[in-house]
């Protein structure tokens, strides 16, 4: 079962401070962090309370090198993690590229992450939203995914407690943001999961075609997750999956090290950029 987390962090505000823009191309959005960070909470918009609304990701890949966000400002896209994975799987450390692994996942059942919007009043302009996010599992597992799973009424299960709460997420024309600390998703590489923890993410997304008065038939479209990723933590991970002997992993470590953007001081980063982009569909959800 793939996972999500999310945990506010303390880099979060570092975060802000550094980057006070960041352009996302994946999702023709800008979006300026520090006035996300200052949403007014306490401001009510207008409109009758709304029933919670559930969408589940039908669709997730890498990004290009073109698409993801401009995470140091510099008007250039941030994703060294496309670089990353395509060098890896033409190299033939991947059994396939990690974007047709996703896909599989996906067909499979095999990740399913839920999004909930609560606390709404507007799914077009409401200044404050509380969104969550959790595993889903199929209602029959022995029967495999169901044909309506994607098809905008379909039902999952979710875990009994989310895994984690924003409750500062903001919609403003129909477009999702909420700033988070980290973001955790387990990948499939050569069919073995791994975790991909992703630093001072932003997570955003249009929501089209809005749901109807049942939260139903809706979706998310240029949905966009950046941040970065420890080049460290990463290299113990493949090496781990990948079974590499020492020198292939010293050749492997110095490679991520070499393509690592972010975080750095002079010459030396430690992180790497990642955009991932995702789409979702609207979805019943209900417990276990």
């Amino acid at each position: 079962m793939r996972t999500i987390q999310l945990v506010v962090a303390g880099e979060l505000m570092v975060f802000v401070a550094l980057f006070g823009l960041v352009q996302i191309t994946g999702c023709e959005a800008k979006v300026r962090l520090d006035d996300l960070g200052d949403t007014d909470t306490d401001t009510e918009t207008d409109g009758d309370p709304l029933p919670p609304a559930w969408f589940l990701m039908d669709a997730a890949r890498i990004g290009d090198t073109d698409e993801g966000c401009d995470l140091d400002g510099d008007d250039e896209v941030d994703n060294q993690f496309s670089v990353m994975a395509t060098f890896m799987a033409d190299e033939g450390y991947l059994d396939e590229h990690l974007n047709d692994s996703i896909a599989t996942d996906i067909d499979t059942g095999e990740f399913l992450i839920v999004i909930s919007l609560t606390d709404l009043n507007d799914m077009i302009d409401d200044a404050s939203i509380s969104t969550s996010l959790y595993d889903g599992k199929l209602e029959d597992q022995d029967a495999g995914v169901p044909d309506d799973l994607y098809s905008g009424h379909g039902t999952v299960l979710i875990e009994d407690a989310a895994n984690a709460m924003i409750e500062d997420s903001t919609i403003a024309s129909s477009h999702l943001s909420m700033l988070v600390g980290e973001i955790t998703i387990a990948l499939s590489i050569n069919s073995n999961p791994i975790d991909i923890t992703i630093y001072n993410a932003l997570l955003s997304a249009d929501i089209d075609p809005l749901p109807d008065e049942e939260m139903l038939e809706g979706g998310m479209t240029a949905g966009t997750i950046c941040g970065s990723v420890d080049w460290s933590d990463l290299a113990d991970g493949l090496a781990l999956i990948l079974e590499l002997e020492q020198t292939e992993q010293m050749t492997l470590s110095a490679y991520l090290k070499s393509i690592a953007d972010i975080d750095c001081e002079d010459t030396d980063c430690k992180q790497i950029s990642i955009g991932l982009l995702f789409s979702a569909v609207s979805v019943i959800a209900t417990d276990p």
